[in-house]
């Protein structure tokens, strides 16, 4: 089983494999192992894969994501805590990172083929749910029109 840094990065870089299911296999919380990789620097690019975000000499190779970090987290700010709308500058992982997962609610809507089909593509190429994909654009379109 997986356990440091290099090892989850190389796996999750090299499969098709979801995060949110291989923090499961790994004793952890559902979304712990994406906010611990992202906490110690790391991001995923527009490739779908998990990069360092540092000087290459900083790069916490031998950590074990198994344990529980004791960092200072970073001073970046996602769609949760400024309620703004997604920017460029936002990666689309710290983006449904920040969602609120406590107010959810299952519903059925219909979309046009050609929309599902792209939004797949983007989903199994970041490696995130649909769903999450979906709500992120329900909220930043809810942002950018909402006149409160």
């Amino acid at each position: 089983m997986y356990k440091y840094v290099m090892d989850v990065v190389q796996y999750l870089n090299s499969s098709n494999a979801n995060i949110y299911s291989l923090s499961e296999e790994m004793g952890l919380g559902k979304t712990s192992l994406r906010r611990k990789l992202i906490s110690l620097g790391y991001e995923l690019n527009s490739d779908g894969k998990w990069v360092f975000n540092g000087k290459p000499e900083n790069e916490p190779l031998n950590t074990d994501l198994t344990k529980r970090l004791s960092l200072k987290k970073k001073n970046k700010q996602t769609p949760k805590q400024n309620n703004k709308t997604l920017s460029k500058e936002i990666s689309l992982y710290e983006a449904v990172m920040g969602m609120d997962y406590n107010n959810q609610i299952r519903t059925t809507i219909v979309v046009e083929e050609e929309l599902v089909h792209k939004t797949k593509q983007i989903a199994e190429r970041s490696k995130l749910k649909l769903s999450d994909l979906y709500s992120l654009a329900l909220h930043d379109l809810v942002e950018q029109y909402d006149s409160k």
